[in-house]
């Protein structure tokens, strides 16, 4: 059986018969998480939503782990260096829930792009990344190179992001870049996340030219992007590994969980 139906049937037993997580205690102060908010998550008026499938899942972690792994061992020109504490990413299907729960808002505007209370049962503090397709029809399978240039974008922001950030997290930029964003690529490559879920949902506009917008959101966990906290720790590739944690024999650069083989 693939390992992703594994995955999802495990998670789907425990949440529905091993006793439902309770979102409504996991609130971020006076903001209510977002399960609880939305309580039965379904799309909104207008918007559709497009499940993910095992395929995908791998695909999208595959992609996180081989850019982690290319500036981990020094191989990005940009950075001139190797990293001793970046983790491998797996998959996370209560990371996706939460973020299936935000992209049925269909919330396409960058005001309201983010939600604010994301917590899971795992991770007290998750990272997010949104990004926004626009198009005028909707077909199946524009998914693989819409995806591959979407992280191609969140991590080339690199070329706008000032190195005293990966030892000290302040968003600060490359003079003449202060207006770029830099964020999607500093949560794409924070060293202490290890897990990722995504999901998608599209709207159809009243536009004619671009009918249909698709809204992309990945969750992380545990979240970077945290100030005055490194993005990663410079020194030998997996010299300050966490504990339980190995030497990848697939990336090189990357300390993987050792239950996670």
């Amino acid at each position: 059986m693939n390992l992703f139906v594994c995955l999802f049937l495990v998670a789907y037993f425990v949440l529905c018969f091993g006793g439902e997580v309770n979102y409504c205690k996991l609130s971020c102060g006076r903001v209510k998480n977002t399960i609880c908010r939305r309580r039965d998550c379904k799309p909104v008026k207008g918007c559709q939503a497009k499940p993910m499938d095992d395929e995908t899942r791998k695909f999208l972690v595959d992609v996180h782990n081989e850019y982690r792994n290319k500036i981990a061992l020094g191989k990005e020109p940009q950075f001139n260096g190797t990293i001793s504490n970046m983790q491998m990413m797996s998959y996370d299907l209560e990371l996706e829930r939460m973020a299936q729960c935000h992209a049925n808002e269909c919330k396409t505007s960058k005001k309201n792009g983010h939600d604010k209370c994301r917590k899971t049962s795992k991770f007290t503090s998750v990272g997010q990344n949104i990004h926004k397709v626009s198009g005028i029809e909707l077909f199946d399978h524009w998914l693989y190179p819409n995806y591959t240039e979407n992280f191609k974008n969140w991590y080339n922001e690199i070329k706008f992001t000032d190195a005293s950030n990966y030892k000290k997290y302040t968003k600060k930029r490359k003079s003449g870049f202060e207006k770029k964003q830099i964020g999607h690529f500093t949560q794409f490559i924070w060293a202490k996340s290890y897990k990722i879920g995504c999901a998608r949902a599209i709207k159809e506009t009243n536009e004619k030219k671009l009918k249909y917008v698709m809204l992309f959101v990945c969750n992380y966990g545990p979240g970077g992007n945290t100030n005055n906290k490194p993005v990663f720790i410079e020194g030998p590739t997996c010299s300050n590994c966490p504990e339980d944690t190995k030497r990848s024999e697939k990336y090189s650069g990357l300390c993987q969980e050792k239950n996670n083989q």
